[in-house]
Formats: C-alpha cells, sequence, structure tokens
C-alpha cells in the first residue's frame, strides 16, 4: 500500500480518531498555546458565520498576500485544524487568517483562548447544524464568542445586513465596522451585478469613495464573503482600491461554484460543500437566472439536521423544479426528491434519477452537450464529483458508501486517467 492509501485509511480508522482526540487535549493544544507566544508581531484574524466564511478567508488571504506574508487555516477549521494552522503559522507572518467552526461550543471557545485575535469577522447567521443550534438566535449565542474574546483595541467586523449579527455589537470590548448592503454601514455595495456568465461584481462605497470591485465568484450569495474579505483588509493597511485590485486576480476557491468547460461544450459547476439546505437554496439562483441552453441540476443528498433525509429529498425537487429546465437525481432518496420536482411542475420527461453514481455518469456522458450549464452539488461525503471526472476521463472507483472525508481529487483510489478539460477562470 502506498503512503497515500495508509494516510487516508488513517484519517477514518475509529481509534486514529481517539488517539487524536487524546493528542489533540494533551500534546497538540499545549503545544501550539506556546507557540502562539512567540508570534506576537502575527496579527491574527478569525472568520465565523454560516456562509461566506471559507470565501472571506480565501479572499482575504489572498489580499494581504499580495503585500505581506500570510498564512491561513486551509486544512480545516476543526479543533484539531486550528492549532496545526497556528503551527504551522511562523514568526515572518505578518497575518494569519483563521476560519472559526462554532459546531461546538466548548471547542470555540477554548479554540479563541489559543488564538486571541486582533480582528473578529462574522459574515451572517443562518439555520445550519440544526441539531447543535436549534434556532439562529442559539447559533448567534455562540458566534458572539469570537466577538467577546476580542481586546480592547481590537475591531469586530460584523454584516450589518443581518440583524442577529448586528445584535453582537454590546458584546464587543473593542471597535466595531459594518459591512453590507445598507448605505447606512460603513462599507457598503449597489449596482451588483451576476448573471452567469458574468461574475460577481459590485461597487463598492467607504467614506464618500466608490470602486468597482470584480471577482471571480459566481453568484450573490458569495457577495457576503468578499464584502468582509475587503473590510478586513481596509484594517490592516489596504485602500479600497488596493484590496478591490488584489480580489480581481484572486483563483476561485474550490468546490464554491467553481465553473469547469466540459470537452462536450458544457460548462459544469462543481459544488460539493453543500450541506445544509439554506446553503442549497441560496445558490439556487445562479440557476434560475443564468443565460444558457439548457440549465441542468445534478443534486445529490443535501442534510439538514433536524429534518429527515425523506423531507430534506423532497425539499431539493420542490426547488429545483422552479430553477431548473432538467433535474438528475442521485442517491438513496432520488425517488422521493424527482416525484416533489414532478409534483411542482418540472415535466416527467425532463426528471432523471440514479440510484447508482455510475449509472448518473453514464447517462450524464450521453446526455451532456454545447450550451448547458450543469450545477453538479451535494455533500462532500457524497463524492458526487466523480461524476464530473467521468466527464473528462475514466473513474474506477464506484463504491456506493466511502467514508473518506476528502475531496475526489487527491484520492488515490478514484483511479482516474484524464481526457481533456479546460478551467473557465
Amino acid at each position: 500500500m502506498n503512503p497515500e492509501n495508509k494516510r487516508l485509511l488513517w484519517t477514518v480508522n475509529p481509534y486514529t480518531r481517539r488517539w487524536f482526540a487524546v493528542a489533540y487535549s494533551t500534546i497538540l493544544y499545549p503545544w501550539a498555546w506556546l507557540w502562539r507566544k512567540f508570534l506576537r508581531r502575527t496579527t491574527f484574524i478569525t472568520i465565523t458565520g454560516s456562509l461566506g466564511k471559507s470565501i472571506a478567508r480565501e479572499l482575504l488571504a489572498e489580499i494581504l498576500a499580495s503585500r505581506h506574508p500570510t498564512s491561513r487555516n486551509a486544512k480545516g477549521d476543526s479543533r484539531y485544524g486550528i492549532p496545526l494552522a497556528i503551527r504551522k503559522t511562523k514568526p515572518a507572518h505578518r497575518y494569519a487568517v483563521i476560519e472559526v467552526n462554532c459546531s461546538r461550543p466548548d471547542w470555540l471557545e477554548r479554540t479563541m483562548r489559543l488564538v486571541r485575535p486582533r480582528l473578529a469577522v462574522v459574515t451572517n447567521i443562518m439555520p445550519v447544524h440544526i441539531d447543535l443550534s436549534p434556532t439562529r438566535q442559539h447559533m448567534a449565542a455562540k458566534k458572539v464568542k469570537t466577538v467577546r474574546a476580542l481586546s480592547r483595541n481590537g475591531t469586530a467586523i460584523l454584516n450589518g445586513d443581518d440583524p442577529l449579527v448586528m445584535a453582537m455589537k454590546p458584546e464587543c470590548p473593542g471597535k466595531i465596522f459594518t459591512f453590507g448592503r445598507s448605505r447606512e454601514l460603513d462599507l457598503w455595495a449597489d449596482e451588483i451585478r451576476c448573471r452567469w456568465p458574468e461574475r460577481l461584481s459590485f461597487t463598492a462605497h467607504l467614506d464618500g469613495k466608490s470602486c468597482r470591485v470584480q471577482t471571480q465568484l459566481v453568484g450573490e450569495h458569495q457577495l457576503d464573503g468578499a464584502l468582509a474579505a475587503i473590510a478586513t483588509a481596509l484594517h490592516c493597511g489596504f485602500d479600497l482600491a488596493a484590496a478591490a485590485s488584489a480580489i480581481a486576480r484572486a483563483p476561485l476557491p474550490m468546490e464554491r461554484m467553481t465553473p469547469v468547460e466540459l470537452p462536450n461544450g458544457a460548462v459544469l459547476m462543481r459544488d460539493a460543500l453543500i450541506n445544509p439546505l439554506c446553503k442549497f437554496e441560496a445558490a439556487l439562483p445562479v440557476l434560475a437566472t443564468a443565460r444558457a441552453g439548457r440549465r441542468i441540476i445534478v443534486a445529490g443528498a443535501v442534510s439538514d439536521a433536524g429534518q429527515g433525509s425523506s423531507k430534506s429529498a423532497r425539499l431539493i425537487g420542490q426547488r429545483v423544479a422552479t430553477a431548473a429546465d432538467m433535474a438528475v437525481f442521485v442517491g438513496r432518496e432520488c425517488n422521493v426528491a424527482a416525484k416533489a420536482a414532478q409534483n411542482t411542475g418540472l415535466p416527467a420527461e425532463v426528471v432523471h434519477k440514479f440510484k447508482k453514481l455510475k449509472e448518473a455518469a453514464d447517462f450524464l456522458r450521453h446526455e451532456l452537450g454545447k450550451g448547458d450549464l450543469v450545477w453538479l452539488t451535494g455533500r462532500l461525503d457524497g463524492h458526487l464529483m466523480r461524476l464530473y471526472f467521468a466527464q473528462i476521463g475514466t473513474v474506477e472507483c464506484w463504491r456506493e458508501h466511502c467514508k473518506l472525508p476528502h475531496f475526489c481529487d487527491p484520492c488515490p483510489h478514484l483511479g482516474f486517467r484524464p481526457g481533456t478539460a479546460r478551467n473557465r477562470q
């Protein structure tokens, strides 16, 4: 077995997970805590929120890296990923951008004591992780801890369009800076354009000055992340024009509505990180308003804790029927989703269902053509990206259940033999 295979098996082994839990509390956290003491010249920035925090992290890191050495926690926002990211931060790094996950409140408090940020960003509050936070108010009560962790010299950068985020203002011991769409905010945006094939662009306003911002992002739902990145960069010595210029050059993060042109002329949007239903609904207008020959959704499971898988599938089918010209449902609940789409008005002849990925891959290979816009979306653990690889080459792995928590791209089990594809970035 090659080293990469061993690494992947090591990740999913239950004994390994237990070892990681012990290592975190006895080795990793104290190790990172001591190392953090040496990083006095590094400005730490935390980013949290329900939608857009990963986009904000990537864009902000690209902006800061255009002038200064910058680190980020690209490997994950878990209780393991953050200490590892701190340990990988060097004294030479001027900034460290840390995405924070609020799924576990005890982890969050400990993480904030470890990171000790100078700037704390909150993008928005949405109904995610319903099993741990049954209401948006409950979620906000956890995320506010990132703001409370600031010192008097710190700054909270808040989404002014979200009332629950703005309610965090009294909890901040330092300064407040707001962003959003309202003219009453410190940084605000208007003239938003994002209808496919256009990428997201908008006019940003600050203190009477305006600047047109062009991004590589797809969809208006990415706006909060872009504004959060610009707002934070302003507090790191960048002016509005410099931040906008850096964002224009920033590449599109992986699996965030990433468009790729297939050899047959169709354009496929890779989006394998859709977990709660609210994220699916936020991205749906991209397809609904797109200028394309056929708008096709290929949807796998979209979990929403607190709702059964059948109910989630039914809701997905109903939403898809309002935005797509063709729907392809994949997975265990494909029959439920397909029936809901037909009942909502999508003709039966354009609704297709497959319980096995390989069958769906064969269908798409013969069905897709020039002018088609395909949104491939689902949970990461569903590994739907094998459908994409099957359109540009051959794939050997078609296992129905895969516990590897990774993208398919680097996986040695994929057995991918490439053809040709052009990235539209």
